[in-house]
């Protein structure tokens, strides 16, 4: 995928439905990102007819757009990744985040998509922000697509469980994650459980995770693999 020409900014405003067309794995996981996302803005109180919902739901179909210019040999690499590999992957949502804020229609997600792998405790990636200099959607996001994360296979280990997904979601609290909407989301985790047991049917206007946002968002403002994506 790194050799795809993401230069040209006309050709962004479809890229979130594209995906999976160019890539069904990276395709496949942002759709149940998407949802996950709908499940964790009920959670923590947020309307869902709320233009920040909407951003973070856009940013959930975009979460992953720069490992489009990671070579595959470090996506698919069966086994663990050396420091070189980490350095090179780290550097995704900060691309993500510059081709991003060119399209006036996908810019609302560009800060949301940026912030997504920053953790709790500081000791995320690109910028190492921590508490509340992350910004809250990406904290909200970063639940949401660690949640598929963790629930994914990947070349070097098997997908976890249900319950094996919030155990880590609890011990991530307060170091990866906000702590208080940690809390929240496991509070009542019965919608996060059936959509990874039987898919996105369960997630409120699931029907509507095809659809580019409206045009009024743009007036608004360890072991790394288990949490990451």
């Amino acid at each position: 995928m790194a050799d795809l020409a993401l230069d040209n900014p006309a050709h962004f405003a479809s890229l979130a439905n594209a995906i999976p067309s160019i890539d069904p794995r990276t395709g496949a996981h942002l759709h149940r990102a998407a949802c996950l996302a709908h499940a964790v803005i009920d959670l923590v109180g947020l309307s869902q007819a709320d233009p920040l919902a909407e951003r973070i739901l856009l940013a959930a179909r975009l979460q992953t757009l720069g490992k489009l210019a990671i070579p595959d040999e470090i996506l698919d690499k069966p086994g663990p990744l050396s420091a070189e590999d980490w350095n090179t992957l780290r550097h995704h949502p900060r691309f993500a985040f510059e081709l991003l804020r060119q399209v006036p229609s996908l810019e609302p997600a560009a800060a949301v998509v940026l912030g997504r792998y920053e953790r709790w405790d500081g000791s995320g990636h690109p910028s190492g922000l921590a508490r509340d200099a992350i910004p809250w959607a990406s904290r909200v996001l970063a639940i949401a697509g660690s949640i598929d994360a963790m629930a994914s296979s990947r070349p070097y280990r098997a997908a976890l469980s249900p319950s094996e997904v919030l155990l880590e979601l609890q011990r991530g609290r307060a170091t990866q994650f906000d702590p208080g909407l940690v809390d929240q989301v496991l509070a009542d985790p019965s919608q996060i459980e059936a959509i990874l047991t039987d898919g996105c049917v369960h997630a409120r206007g699931v029907s509507k995770l095809n659809l580019v946002p409206p045009t009024r968002l743009k007036d608004h403002d360890s072991t790394p693999w288990s949490v990451t994506g």
